[in-house]
């Protein structure tokens, strides 16, 4: 950017008495972005130009021009020479290639290492992966396994040895939680592999990686539900939450993809007539699919009249059934 429109940044902010982070809230940016315009390190885009224009009042002619010489104020050169001492402008995940060069240099010099404003960091070397959030929580994956840490909280550890929670160790996958899943290790790498390689590879990944990790209670359970011949045991809401936001986020489906919930309770009515449980819940499924019938017509198509009159076929359907149990 000209050092003279910096130089007029800097004293129309002055002018309307805000300060940098003032600035950075009313236009949506980081305060470091307006000590970057203002220091001539770096232009703002054409929506943010148009904001301070109308923040300022003054035209975009006003604002841009190059050709007046612009004072500048003794506070305002004060204010621009302390403020280059101040650290590099990070914004989410995207930086500039010098920036993350020069982290990559300063911070970590064995492979790659990004940080966002709000102190999440994440490192990928030789050691492995490593993430540690704000909140001081660390996750990380590494030849010796799986190792997640809550601050003031519990500590997991996966490894060849067997699972250490808190300490207590447990030498095999039968003594940890009634034989929990044992592919819950690779299942669980595979998943924040897949989610990290997919933030960090695809623009804007981050907005839609996340999907990644509905993996691991899915494919646990299903793995336990084949395992325990048992289909109860397979995180059916978790899947149909999955899909939701699948077919919500690729194909912006999430009306009418939320009608795929109604099929719950007709699942688990199934998983009980399979084990034999509830031989008289057929009586009950028959309302359960008017009622998902009236809603999925009346939400898709806007039917919910004369839809409605497929209620009035739940007593006679009882009826028909109570003469069918005396004969």
């Amino acid at each position: 950017m000209n050092i003279e429109i910096a130089n007029r940044l800097v004293n129309l902010r002055k002018e309307m008495g805000l300060s940098q982070e003032q600035l950075a809230e009313k236009i949506g940016v980081s305060r470091q972005a307006v000590s970057k315009w203002e220091r001539s390190e770096a232009s703002p885009d054409t929506d943010n130009i148009i904001l301070l224009a109308r923040l300022y009042n003054i035209s975009l002619d006003d604002l841009l021009r190059t050709e007046d010489d612009i004072p500048e104020s003794n506070e305002a050169a004060e204010e621009v020479a302390d403020e280059t001492v101040e650290e590099p402008e990070a914004s989410g995940f995207e930086q500039t290639e010098a920036e993350t060069a020069e982290e990559a240099t300063e911070e970590k010099t064995d492979g790659y290492y990004k940080e966002s404003p709000n102190g999440d960091k994440v490192h990928i070397g030789l050691d492995g992966i490593h993430v540690e959030d704000s909140d001081g929580d660390v996750v990380h994956i590494g030849l010796g396994g799986i190792h997640v840490e809550e601050r003031g909280g519990d500590r997991v550890h996966v490894g060849i040895d067997g699972i250490r929670v808190n300490d207590e160790h447990y030498k095999d996958f039968k003594d940890f939680h009634h034989n929990r899943c044992k592919f819950s290790i690779p299942i669980v790498m595979l998943s924040i592999i897949g989610f990290l390689a997919w933030g960090f590879s695809v623009p804007d990944g981050w907005n839609f990686s996340w999907l990644c990790l509905f993996a691991i209670p899915v494919l646990c359970s299903l793995e336990s539900a084949i395992r325990h011949k048992d289909p109860s045991h397979f995180a059916y809401p978790v899947f149909l939450a999955f899909i939701f936001c699948y077919l919500g986020v690729f194909y912006t489906l999430w009306h009418p993809a939320w009608t795929i919930f109604t099929t719950i309770p007709i699942y688990y009515i199934g998983c009980d007539l399979i084990k034999g449980k509830r031989k008289p819940a057929l009586h009950a499924i028959y309302p359960i699919l008017i009622s998902m019938a009236y809603i999925i017509v009346g939400f898709c198509y806007n039917l919910w009249h004369p839809t409605w009159i497929a209620f009035l076929t739940i007593p006679i359907y009882y009826w028909v059934v109570n003469l069918i149990k005396k004969k």
